[in-house]
This record gives C-alpha cells, sequence and structure tokens, in this order.
C-alpha cells in the first residue's frame, strides 16, 4: 500500500503544534502518517513528547540543504509555513521547494497571510510565486491576523508599558485565533484528495483596530492599555534596537503599516464551513489567556 506521508514544518513552533494536535484528534478517520521536520530530533522528540509515540520524527534545517533529501523522501504533502527570522525567499525557499518537487512531494499546503497577493514586498508573496513556478499542487491559507500576535510579539509592551506600539494607524485587521487555522489546516493535510491550486482565506468574526483592542485588554486586565500610533522609523528603531534583525524588523513593519493603505478584504466564512463551528472572539481568547498579559 502506498505511503501517505504528511510532513509539518515548523512542528515545535506555535502552528506547527496546533497542527499536529489536531491531526491526531483526526486519526480515527484518516490514515495518514504524521511527520515532524525538527532541527533537533532530542528536542523536538521532548517538545512533543505528549504525541511522539503517534509521530514519525525526521532532521530538518531551513537552513540545511543537506536536511532535504532526508526529510521530504516518500512525502506525499508538505505543510510549509515561513519561520520569522528567514527572509531569503530565493537562498531558502526556492531550494526547498525545487527539491521537493525533484523527490515527488505531491502537494504543498503552504501558511502565508491574508493579502499576500497585493503585496510584493512581503515574503509570502514570493514563497506563493516560487510554488506556483514549480508546477506542484498548492493550497495557500491565508489567514487574517493572529490573536498570538498579542501574546507573542506584543506581549513585552503589554506588560512592561502598559501598551501597544506599532505603524498600523487607525487600519482594522481581521483578527483570527491560530488554533482555528491550524484545525482547518489539519482537516485539508488529512484528506489527501482533495482539491489542489486553492486559495483559503481565514478569519476569525472580527476587524478591529488596535485601539478597540486596547479597550478590550482594558476591560479584560482591569488596568489601562493604550494603543500607541508608531511611526515607521520610530518602530523601525524600536525593533532593531530591542535585538530584531533589521530584515525582520522590516517584513513586521511593512505587514502592519501597508495595512493602512490596502482596502479591507473582508472577513471569511471558511472557518465555520470547513470546522462547522464559529470562529474564537478576540475577548474570549484575551480572557482565557490574560494570566500571560501579568
Amino acid at each position: 500500500m502506498e505511503e501517505k506521508n504528511v510532513l509539518i514544518t515548523g512542528a515545535t513552533g506555535t502552528i506547527g503544534k496546533s497542527v499536529i494536535h489536531h491531526l491526531l484528534r483526526r486519526r480515527q478517520i484518516t490514515a495518514v502518517q504524521i511527520i515532524a521536520a525538527v532541527r533537533s530530533l532530542s528536542e523536538g522528540q521532548q517538545e512533543l513528547q505528549s504525541a511522539s509515540g503517534d509521530l514519525e520524527f525526521r532532521h530538518f534545517d531551513f537552513l540545511d540543504v543537506s536536511t532535504y533529501d532526508g526529510a521530504l523522501a516518500n512525502i506525499h504533502t508538505m505543510f510549509l509555513l515561513r519561520p520569522p527570522q528567514i527572509t531569503d525567499i530565493s537562498g531558502v525557499f526556492r531550494p526547498l521547494i525545487k527539491r521537493a518537487v525533484a523527490l515527488g512531494v505531491r502537494k504543498i499546503v503552504f501558511l502565508s497571510v491574508q493579502g499576500a497577493e497585493r503585496s510584493s514586498i512581503i515574503p509570502h508573496n514570493k514563497i506563493e510565486r516560487v510554488v506556483k513556478e514549480q508546477g506542484i499542487p498548492y493550497i495557500f491559507l491565508r489567514p487574517g491576523y493572529f490573536m498570538q500576535n498579542l501574546t507573542g510579539e506584543l506581549l513585552e509592551g503589554i506588560k512592561s508599558h502598559n501598551e501597544i506600539f506599532l505603524p498600523g494607524g487607525n487600519a482594522c485587521f481581521n483578527w483570527v485565533d491560530a488554533e482555528n487555522v491550524s484545525e482547518v489546516a489539519a482537516v485539508l493535510l488529512s484528506d489527501l484528495e482533495n482539491e489542489k491550486n486553492l486559495v483559503l482565506e481565514i478569519t476569525g468574526s472580527e476587524q478591529l483596530a488596535f485601539d478597540q483592542v486596547a479597550t478590550l485588554l482594558t476591560r479584560t486586565l482591569g488596568r489601562k492599555i493604550t494603543y500607541r500610533k508608531a511611526s515607521v522609523l520610530g518602530f523601525l528603531t524600536q525593533r532593531i534596537r530591542s535585538g530584531v534583525p533589521p530584515s525582520k524588523a522590516v517584513v513586521v513593519t511593512a505587514l502592519h503599516y501597508l495595512r493602512r493603505f490596502e482596502k479591507s478584504s473582508g472577513l471569511s466564512s471558511v472557518y465555520k464551513e470547513v470546522a462547522g463551528k464559529r470562529p474564537t472572539t478576540l475577548a474570549a481568547f484575551l480572557h482565557h489567556e490574560r494570566e500571560a498579559f501579568t
């Protein structure tokens, strides 16, 4: 019987772990073998120890081409995401995707970002174009703005300074729970014969500007949280001084600043259609994660 192996890149990250979790929950209705691509086999097994008995682990490093063949051997579908620190698409993602095609990978499910088609500056746009150029069947998942940014990239500012500091102006963002996105990804990854060459935008049910988010945080945490609108130069300087690599700082700046000039992408019903449930609201997410902000 032909192997149906699904490789999950970024397996120990927030999205990767969540995708694996949802895939494992679907094991009774799918026959796929879940393979976690990790830079360190021992650390990966420890990080995913609760599920390690149901997973296969393979050594994989985006920045080490010598790991590509072993990780991609006999893979049917690859779940591909971009680690935030990697912005060299031609030097990293092009050879990776070309090698995947050469080794017989049949489909790529790529975690992109909503609006990627409108901005040739951001890395997600470039990766989508590389996938299309190689002619491999694909599904592009374009999620809105992750709620988890508040408990990740923006957490220190909220905890230490009671503020959100971003160059987003008054732009509204389509908020989505990464858990909802991962659940959609798991459904698509477990259905190996589903449609190919799809582009799916995944959002929650709310379009909110950051001043509205600050108000929600204030209500949830019981202390005043403000949104301070940053200039491009001010934000770039602050990010770089805090230790963020300049290339990553530029991408983060672009993702927030350019939204001020873009027509809103609108909300989508993909999560409800795929999962049969209503998406997480930002208020519910903040309530669940409120201890992280203290």
